[in-house]
């Protein structure tokens, strides 16, 4: 199993979010709409759709969401918010590609815009261009400090093999918003790709806990007792939201996790 390639999809396994309910969403999207849009709506028109936009979004529909957002873009081509909620949208699709021009079309409009900047920034790094999306989180954060643009960085960092560096920008972060479970989330299984297990698991445990963690938190905890070896914590913890066969096929996935890890020096 190669290396860089395991970091990857775990990284990115993290950062993306579900995709239940895009079938299809590729083709709800059509490229010829980009920039060719009239009229001079104002934003007060677009609001409505918008507001139906992000409830469809958050309930799974994203093809729909997206023809929404579309729809908005048409009506005020010369605004960047529908851009910004497509691009985002896009990527938590999977539809990289098309998030990345979504997001350099809202970036022609306002180039200093650093959420645009971080859209775009994710989209390359989920197509694995690690490096020139380091450059555009650098750029937002130029722009404005926000605890999200160090998340990235983090991931970045991760998915290149640099733990250590991965885990300063975590750690910057949560000084930024100590609350956030996504930058304590990433920050556990960095620990654990860095061989530090106790303090990983001690870090997701916690997050685990918190009434607003999710299925991905406790598989993360999992996982990291699953790196560490500890295959009866792993079991347990993957048993509160998976069914054995789940669990079991996360097993064999932790053991072949470990094995491509034997040999790798400490914090690599």
């Amino acid at each position: 199993m190669h290396r860089p390639r395991i970091l990857a999809s775990i990284m990115l396994g993290l950062m993306a979010m579900s995709t239940s309910g895009c079938a299809g969403l590729t083709n709800a999207v059509d490229r010829t709409w980009m920039g060719n849009g009239t009229s001079q709506a104002d934003l007060a028109q677009i609001q409505p759709i918008l507001r139906v936009a992000d409830a469809t979004r958050a309930r799974g529909d994203l093809a729909t969401a997206a023809g929404l957002y579309q729809r908005a873009h048409e009506l005020t081509p010369e605004r960047i918010e529908p851009l910004i909620r497509l691009g985002f949208t896009l990527n938590q699709a999977g539809a990289t590609a098309q998030a990345a021009d979504v997001f350099r079309m809202a970036l022609q409009l306002e180039p200093e815009n650093a959420e645009a900047l971080r859209g775009f920034g994710l989209a390359l790094m989920q197509r694995n261009q690690v490096e020139l999306a380091i450059d555009q989180f650098w750029a937002a954060l130029a722009i404005e400090e926000d605890a999200k643009l160090y998340n990235a960085l983090g991931v970045a960092f991760d998915m290149k093999g640099d733990h250590i560096g991965a885990q300063t920008y975590y750690y910057t972060g949560l000084d930024v918003d100590p609350d956030s479970l996504s930058l304590r989330t990433n920050l556990g299984l960095s620990l654990a790709l860095s061989g530090n297990y106790g303090e990983s698991i001690s870090v997701l445990d916690e997050v685990s806990r918190n009434p607003a963690a999710t299925v991905q938190h406790r598989q993360t905890l999992a996982l990291a007792y699953g790196l560490a070896g500890d295959v009866e914590a792993a079991t347990q913890t993957g048993l509160l939201d998976l069914d054995a066969a789940a669990v079991e096929h996360n097993l064999r996935y932790y053991e072949a996790l470990r094995d491509s890890r034997q040999g790798a020096p400490r914090g690599s």
